[in-house]
């Protein structure tokens, strides 16, 4: 990842709730516990503010934090709203990461699951012409993924294609790289929430090293790079 993209701000439970930490676009913020040593020890999650409208922020993950749990998109669909890697997110990571502060910060944010989600920021057709059968309703989610569109803005810094990119790279956290080990998938790249246009056992993904965008089976066990909405007020 490029560093010198990075101005390391690090924010805790008081300046938060005090309303004086400065969020501004590509800072890192500090949000939220979890099991990042090898031996599971929680650690601060970091996070990259990709975007700030008003009072609410977009963060990124820095890491990823996750990856291989079993069958993470329900088999016969690589659909968003009915996927388990979903209800895993809004459910078992969310009450895990984040204390009942910082759970009253994060929004619930409508989330734009839309063929245009699952093209390129500036060009929506893309893949396929635009059309999509497996993109579905808008859903409610406290927590997500981001996008085919979210990844190729370049409002939020990243490159308008879908070669590499320093910025979308991700490195799996210590605990992610013990449990993984031999697991190509998960150390090699990290879920979108973009379906494949063609194929329901198809999703989009980002390759770790290099931030390129490709599709793969969307049950392979690949890395998870979560991303909020908080309120900073």
């Amino acid at each position: 990842m490029d560093e010198s993209l990075k101005e390391l701000e690090l924010y805790n439970k008081d300046l938060f709730l005090l309303n004086k930490c400065k969020i501004v676009k590509n800072v890192i913020v500090q949000f939220g516990r979890y099991q990042q040593e090898e031996n599971g020890e929680v650690r601060p999650l970091k996070w990259r503010v990709l975007d700030v409208k008003s009072d609410k922020a977009l963060l990124f993950c820095e890491n990823i934090i996750a990856s291989g749990v079993e069958h993470i998109f329900s088999p016969n669909t690589n659909k968003w709203e009915k996927i388990q890697i979903r209800e895993w997110l809004n459910k078992n990571f969310y009450d895990e990461a984040f204390e009942k502060w910082e759970k009253d910060k994060i929004n619930e944010t409508i989330i734009d699951n839309s063929p245009k989600s699952a093209n390129l920021y500036n060009n929506t057709k893309y893949f396929n012409d635009g059309i999509n059968k497996y993109c579905t309703n808008k859903t409610l989610d406290k927590v997500f993924l981001l996008s085919i569109w979210d990844i190729t803005n370049p409002n939020y810094g990243f490159k308008n294609d879908i070669k590499g990119d320093s910025l979308r790279q991700k490195i799996p956290t210590k605990y992610v790289l013990k449990l993984e080990k031999s697991s190509l998938y998960a150390l090699s790249s990290y879920y979108l929430r973009s379906p494949h246009h063609n194929y329901y056992f198809y999703g989009y993904c980002i390759e770790s090293k290099n931030g390129c965008l490709r599709h793969g089976y969307s049950d392979d066990r690949r890395g998870i790079v979560p991303a909020i909405v908080i309120s900073t007020k």
